[in-house]
């Protein structure tokens, strides 16, 4: 895979007051005799973790010269349950699965920032660049808790899963899930929330913003995303030309998977820049300048007699959304697909760029407090006036009622016709079948809604959907009555 964990574990269940003193005092208990005076632990970080009521700890930690006998099996996937002094179970890994938290702010929570790598990257890996000695810099865990006004007053969080399920909607699932989780408290909900998307794990990010922008559970994550930092993230797509899938042992499937949802990333990427705008969420798309050393190259080289293939995995046009100035920022980094989100140096022309974005967005929190702006400003009630319109000859189209009259109170018009029509992400809508049947009703959106001008009322007569028919029918079109598309509960439920 591009990443792997650097001889770095993860270990969780660690008693709340347990200290760095101690639990390293635990770890080297564990060693054989053989080992002792041979092994140090040259890395080593304390986090409370962030969906645990009962407040323990999780440990990120690292030993020098090697890894030591006792963690080689989870260095190959395994779990390993240990013990501390006063017989509290311990577990290890080295897979970094769910959210791992970072760093233990010593003042008041402002800012969550949760970053989530590639299906071929390690969630903790992929971010760490090696210096010349060896050591091994994480900037999310190692620099960025360490910037003045900004590292003490936010949490960091990575988030790994695994690639075993082919489905893009799955991971979204549980990513979004562990974030619930993970902001489920009162004061929690409403915190500003900046996501981080490296490679296609910036397309789970896009995604999800979008799936919790419908759904309510999810809907305060949507509302309370200020900020997408994405890096190399494949919008439009990636050329399956330029990596080398066949040779890759694990997560072939998925990324098999990725190429063949090409044209289905694509049509979600009209919704998502829509949603950016009247959201008013800032995004700053980060593109590679350099080729990267095709994956399946990697594996199947010999030291003495190297094959060596480059190519550009995504280039400036897939990564960059090309939304307006005051929405959205690219940059190009001196590095390829896998370098370009590893910093080994707090003055890394990238890693600045990435501290300055944040200084701003912080100011502009602190000077508008946590709300979303979309409660304060929305120049965007055309756009806005645009989704309720489509949204609502999807409903009448697939008889959603619940949903039909929630638009229509909304001013919603009935008579809209698509005559500029877009793309939209139907195969992820709520309430959508599996396969094959989810597959059909895709099939049914593009021609029906997309390939046609007819107005709502025309697609639930044409479908003798009768019970939207009669909410179409009592309720007069306000297109341009007096609704207000600036209020903050602009979501609808489906059913």
């Amino acid at each position: 895979m591009f990443g792997d964990n650097l001889g770095i574990f993860r270990a969780v269940d660690i008693v709340k007051n347990t200290t760095a003193d101690e639990f390293k005092t635990v770890l080297m208990g564990c060693l054989s005799p053989e080992e002792h005076g041979r092994f140090t632990i040259d890395k080593l970080h304390l986090a409370p973790y962030p969906i645990d009521d009962c407040g323990t700890q999780v440990a990120v930690f690292k030993f020098s010269p090697a890894i030591p006998s006792f963690l080689k099996k989870v260095a190959a996937g395994e779990k390993k349950h240990i013990r501390d002094q006063e017989g509290n179970l311990i577990e290890i890994d080295a897979n970094f699965w769910g959210l791992t938290q970072l760093n233990h702010p010593k003042e008041e929570i402002l800012l969550d920032i949760v970053a989530i790598s590639g299906p071929m990257n390690h969630a903790y890996g992929a971010w760490s660049g090696v210096e010349s000695n060896g050591s091994v810099q994480m900037w999310l865990q190692d620099f960025l808790p360490e910037v003045p006004d900004l590292g003490s007053r936010c949490r960091i969080m990575i988030y790994g899963y695994s690639t075993e399920a082919d489905d893009l909607g799955t991971y979204v699932a549980g990513f979004l899930e562990e974030l619930f989780k993970a902001r489920r408290k009162l004061h929690q909900q409403t915190r500003p929330l900046v996501l981080v998307g490296h490679s296609h794990g910036g397309i789970i990010v896009a995604e999800a913003f979008v799936k919790a922008s419908w759904e309510k559970r999810y809907k305060l994550i949507h509302l309370s995303t200020v900020q997408i930092f994405s890096f190399g993230v494949p919008y439009k797509g990636i050329n399956p030309d330029q990596i080398d899938i066949v040779k890759s042992s694990h997560g072939a499937a998925y990324f098999g998977r990725i190429f063949q949802e090409t044209q289905y990333i694509t049509q979600n990427l009209e919704f998502f820049r829509h949603l950016l705008k009247y959201t008013d969420t800032q995004l700053s798309s980060f593109y590679e300048t350099q080729q990267t050393l095709k994956l399946g190259k990697l594996d199947i080289a010999r030291e003495n007699s190297p094959i060596e293939s480059y190519g550009m995995v995504v280039d400036k046009n897939s990564a960059v959304l090309g939304l307006p100035e005051n929405l959205e920022e690219d940059h190009n980094v001196d590095g390829d697909h896998i370098s370009l989100i590893q910093f080994t140096s707090r003055t890394d022309r990238t890693y600045t760029t990435i501290i300055e974005a944040a200084h701003q967005m912080n100011t502009t929190q602190e000077r508008d407090g946590s709300e979303s702006s979309l409660t304060q400003e929305c120049q965007s009630s055309e756009e806005t006036e645009y989704v309720n319109n489509q949204l609502l000859r999807i409903a009448a189209a697939f008889n959603l009622p619940v949903l039909v009259k929630q638009l229509l109170d909304r001013g919603a018009d009935s008579n809209f016709r698509a005559h500029d029509p877009r793309i939209f992400d139907f195969n992820s809508m709520p309430n959508g079948k599996e396969s094959p049947e989810r597959a059909e009703d895709q099939k049914v959106v593009e021609k029906i809604l997309l390939q046609s001008d007819k107005t709502a009322l025309e697609l639930a007569l044409e479908n003798q959907n009768d019970k939207v028919l009669q909410l179409l029918t009592q309720v007069r079109s306000r297109h341009a009555g007096n609704k207000n598309p600036f209020q903050k509960d602009y979501r609808f439920e489906w059913s």
